[in-house]
C-alpha cells in the first residue's frame, strides 16, 4: 500500500512539473554516448518511390519494378517469368502495406558552427529554407522536403558538464557530424515535380518528427530531440498508462 502511494505521489509531482514547463517547439538534449546501439537504418529509395506512389493514389508498375531487380536480371530464361511475377507479387505486398505514420529516415552528413556562447548551443548550418533531400529509383528523382526543418537548425547545449570537451572535437572535426533526420510525410505532388540542374524532382512533404546528431564517425551521438508533437504523445502515452 505504501508503494503505491509512493508512486501516485511521484506521478503527481511528474504531471506538475509537465504542466510547468510547455514543450517546446524541439524537445532535446545534448547526449554523450560511445556508440548508439539504436541507429536507425535509412529508408532506401526504393521505399521513397512506393511511399511516394502511396501518397498520390498511383499504383506504380509492379512489373517493371520487378523485372529491374537484381533476381530478375541474374534468372535464366526459363525462370524470368516466374521471377518476373513473384517479384512484382512482393512490390505489390509492400505497397499495401506503407503506412503514412512510418517516418522516412534521412542519413546525411551536416555542418555544425562553432559553439556560440552566448545563445549556448550549436547551428546546423547546412539547414536553409530550399532545404530537400533526394532520391532516384528507376530513372525518377524524388525530393523529400522537411516543411519545418527550420525550427529545428539550433542545437542548445546549456549547462552541459562535458560542454568544452565536445566544442574542442567539434572543432577537430571542423564542424563536421553526421545526422539522422525523422520526416513523417505529409503529402505528394504528382503533378508539379521541381526542376533543377536538368532533373524533375517529384516532391513528398513532410514534417520533422526527431532529430540525432552524431560526431564525424557517425558512433558517438552528441544531441537528439523530438517534434513538439512528439513530445506530447510521449507525454500523453506515459499518462495513459496511469489511468
Amino acid at each position: 500500500m505504501r508503494r503505491t502511494t509512493q508512486k501516485w505521489i511521484s506521478l503527481a509531482a511528474l504531471v506538475c512539473l509537465w504542466l510547468a514547463n510547455p514543450v517546446p517547439v524541439l524537445a532535446g538534449e545534448p547526449v554523450l554516448t560511445t556508440v548508439d546501439t539504436e541507429r536507425a537504418v535509412a529508408t532506401t529509395p526504393p521505399y521513397v518511390a512506393m511511399l511516394f506512389h502511396r501518397l498520390t493514389g498511383q499504383p506504380p508498375d509492379f512489373d517493371a519494378w520487378a523485372m529491374a531487380s537484381d533476381a530478375y536480371g541474374a534468372a535464366n530464361s526459363f525462370d524470368k517469368d516466374l521471377v518476373r511475377r513473384e517479384k512484382a507479387t512482393d512490390a505489390l505486398r509492400a505497397y499495401n502495406l506503407i503506412t503514412f505514420d512510418d517516418p522516412i529516415i534521412v542519413d546525411v552528413p551536416v555542418r555544425l558552427s562553432s559553439y556560440s556562447r552566448m545563445r549556448q548551443g550549436f547551428l546546423i548550418e547546412n539547414f536553409k529554407p530550399d532545404t530537400f533531400y533526394s532520391f532516384s529509383f528507376l530513372g525518377r528523382d524524388y525530393a523529400v522536403v522537411p516543411l519545418d526543418l527550420m525550427d529545428y537548425q539550433w542545437l542548445s547545449f546549456e549547462n552541459m558538464p562535458a560542454l568544452e570537451s565536445l566544442a574542442k572535437k567539434i572543432e577537430t572535426d571542423q564542424g563536421q557530424a553526421q545526422m539522422q533526420l525523422w520526416v513523417t510525410p505529409v503529402s505528394a505532388d504528382k503533378d508539379n515535380p521541381l526542376q533543377l540542374n536538368e532533373k524533375n524532382y517529384w516532391l513528398l512533404s513532410g514534417r520533422v518528427k526527431k532529430l540525432k546528431i552524431y560526431d564525424k564517425s557517425g558512433k558517438q551521438l552528441i544531441w537528439e530531440g523530438v517534434s513538439r508533437e512528439e513530445a506530447a504523445q510521449n507525454r500523453q502515452h506515459v499518462l495513459d498508462l496511469y489511468k
